[in-house]
């Protein structure tokens, strides 16, 4: 089992509807020291998904991956504190909220969160962190037609990829939400390895495009975040919940934000 762990923001004034998904800074920073007091071994997500295909033998003992979606300017942060012990780490961004300026509430931007810039994630390519694709407009993939689906998908890794100069090798699904019409477009875009949620460890049985993570949230302690790391009550799921199907066919009924 390998915990790929999933964070959102890192703040400590978080808005309400974000709360849920924040860690403060201080935990953050009492987390990454724990990893190393732990024993666990930083590898990127690459690294693994080479292993899940095959092409990497072995990993580390005790590997854990470190993921963090939406690109939230308290990133740079999460980022310092990753620099200081030298940790690799995937960050997932959707496309449609990168502004060229700052889009914090503080200057008139609206945005109940500030989003890093393009100035800001180019800033980013010299760190030990891969740049990755999040959709463009942050929608659950999983109710939209196909042809929406592979806007999405497509419209974020190319504008990453011609903002930014890079190659863009992964992907995560908005809130998690796919099928098997979504893992086929977003193969058919050239991305190798994509991010599921599943909250649930991964495992070497995982879909290289669906490969399960834990989110952290808030609440966890010194006792509760080692809990997480090494399974407590949580399960590996190697099969989508039915709840979750019924759920997406529930949501396939209800109005899209984005439409044909």
């Amino acid at each position: 089992m390998v915990p790929i762990l999933l964070y959102h923001s890192i703040s400590d004034e978080p808005p309400r509807r974000l709360e849920r998904w924040t860690v403060s800074p201080s935990s953050f920073a009492t987390q990454m020291q724990l990893l190393q007091d732990f024993g666990y071994s930083v590898v990127s997500l690459g690294e693994y998904a080479s292993r899940l295909r095959g092409e990497t033998a072995t990993l580390p003992k005790r590997p854990v991956v470190l993921t963090f979606d939406d690109g939230y300017a308290d990133f740079e942060y999460a980022v310092s504190v990753l620099d200081r012990f030298g940790y690799p780490s995937t960050l997932f961004i959707s496309t449609g909220a990168v502004s060229s300026h700052d889009t914090s509430p503080s200057n008139g931007g609206g945005n109940p969160m500030p989003i890093l810039t393009w100035s800001q994630l180019d800033g980013l390519r010299e760190r030990a962190v891969e740049l990755a694709a999040h959709s463009h407009a942050h929608v659950r993939l999983d109710e939209l037609p196909r042809r929406l689906i592979r806007d999405q998908v497509r419209t974020s890794k190319r504008t990453l990829e011609d903002r930014l100069g890079l190659h863009v090798r992964a992907f995560a699904y908005p809130h998690g939400s796919h099928d098997r019409r979504v893992l086929t477009e977003v193969a058919a875009a050239g991305i190798e390895y994509a991010c599921a949620v599943k909250d649930s460890f991964s495992t070497l049985h995982d879909d290289p495009l669906a490969i399960s993570r834990l989110i952290v949230g808030p609440e966890l302690d010194a006792a509760g975040f080692r809990q997480l790391l090494e399974g407590g009550h949580r399960r590996c799921r190697r099969h989508e919940r039915l709840r979750t199907k019924l759920s997406r066919v529930a949501r396939r009924t209800m109005p899209h934000r984005i439409r044909e």
